[in-house]
């Protein structure tokens, strides 16, 4: 589950070196099965969900090694990409929102894209990004003779109090639960954390996520 986010991230991340144009190219099984169901799970916001349902159709050979789909845009058969950043500009707005406040350089430096839903985006990014920089999951992943474990070892925290115990969660479900409580407002400790990665952002570019995250309009939500 630690590599949801990433392992979405990666794949934007090897598009260019890749295929330029296309970003679910060269998808493997592995990122395709557990990776990607979790951290779609956490998708709280429904133009997100539609850029993503876009272009995870399978009409276009994306799968087939063998095509050249890839290469759709360089061959000049299409003006611009159903898979690029300005086609799909909510979905890797939430992406590189969570990567820039886990410090990643290139989310950082991404060009800030729509400002359709923003608050609402930045929040759903926040959460996720607070969730995956400060829950640890542990679980021993052999038994003493050297055995695999297979089933889930995740085991819910008591605690009386219900906010405490939302924070150390990584179930999307209980996120929800708990902001729809709050009528909307996020934990103190995610404002922390958020002013905490805009303190540490110096002299960013103008049009950046990081320019964006710095910006008080977000910093003191």
């Amino acid at each position: 589950m630690a590599g949801a986010v990433l392992g979405i991230y990666r794949l934007i991340r090897t598009t260019a070196a890749d295929y330029k144009a296309s970003l679910v190219s060269r998808i493997n099984a592995q990122l395709l099965s557990l990776c990607i169901r979790f951290a779609l799970a956490w998708v709280f916001i429904e133009q997100v969900g539609t850029d993503i349902d876009r272009m995870m159709t399978s009409q276009d050979e994306l799968l087939d090694d063998f095509s050249y789909f890839p290469y759709h845009v360089d061959l000049g058969l299409v003006m611009k990409s159903a898979y690029s950043a300005s086609a799909n500009p909510h979905f890797f707005e939430w992406v590189h929102l969570v990567g820039a406040m886990m410090r990643s350089k290139r989310s950082c430096n991404a060009r800030h894209l729509t400002d359709a839903r923003a608050g609402d985006i930045f929040a759903n990014s926040a959460c996720l990004a607070y969730v995956y920089a400060n829950v640890v999951s542990f679980g021993k992943v052999y038994t003493a003779e050297g055995e695999p474990l297979e089933e889930d070892q995740d085991e819910e925290v008591n605690n009386q109090d219900e906010l405490e115990d939302a924070l150390r969660s990584k179930d999307p479900v209980d996120w929800i639960f708990m902001i729809k409580s709050s009528k909307g407002e996020l934990p103190k400790k995610v404002k922390a954390f958020i002013a905490g990665v805009a303190k540490n952002i110096h002299d960013p570019r103008e049009g950046t996520i990081d320019h964006y995250l710095k910006s008080p309009i977000y910093t003191s939500r």
